[in-house]
């Protein structure tokens, strides 16, 4: 299905895979495609990943208990994680969509997808951070129902945004 029939058409379903250290593979893919595209949206970079053996990719999949990569199609265009909850809340990390699918409800869906997993594991709540001058992101947010909570206490260029595990 090309873009203008997503566009004028139904919405495209977005299908999500939880994927573990023996996905790594697959997580590489998307995630080393995120870093390279969005470097300034990530406290990661490309260049210190790109190189990471089999350990290290495995090892990200097991210390973070919620990793999704998203497809449109059967394609892999998105990734997001989710950390295990501590005092009430989870934090959302990671979240990407490719540029061609962004605007397609991609993002959104990631966003229900890890909120409903925080609930599940007793979270009563969804945190993230977000860089201050990412509009299209704290747009999305904003729609969502997160809350401006304050500046990132690690990172002034970041913004620390929270909502309830329910829409």
């Amino acid at each position: 299905m090309d873009l203008l029939s997503r566009l004028v058409g139904e919405p495209p379903a977005v299908a999500a895979q939880r994927v573990g250290p023996d996905d790594w593979e697959l997580f590489r893919r998307v995630r080393l495609a995120a870093l390279a595209q969005a470097p300034e949206a990530f406290g990661s970079r490309y260049e210190d990943w790109v190189h990471a053996g089999p350990e290290r990719w495995q090892a990200r999949l097991t210390d973070v208990p919620l990793n999704l990569v998203l497809f449109l199609d059967g394609e892999p265009i998105g990734l997001v994680s989710g950390t295990a909850p501590r005092d009430g809340a989870v934090e959302l990390i990671s979240l990407w969509v490719a540029p061609e699918a962004r605007g397609l409800g991609v993002a959104g869906e990631a966003v229900r997808r890890v909120r409903a997993w925080a609930g599940e594991s007793g979270a009563r709540r969804v945190e993230l951070m977000v860089k201050i001058d990412n509009t299209a992101a704290r747009g999305l947010y904003d729609r969502l129902g997160f809350a401006v909570m304050g500046p990132n206490p690690d990172d002034p260029t970041e913004l620390w945004l929270s909502a309830g595990t329910s829409e």
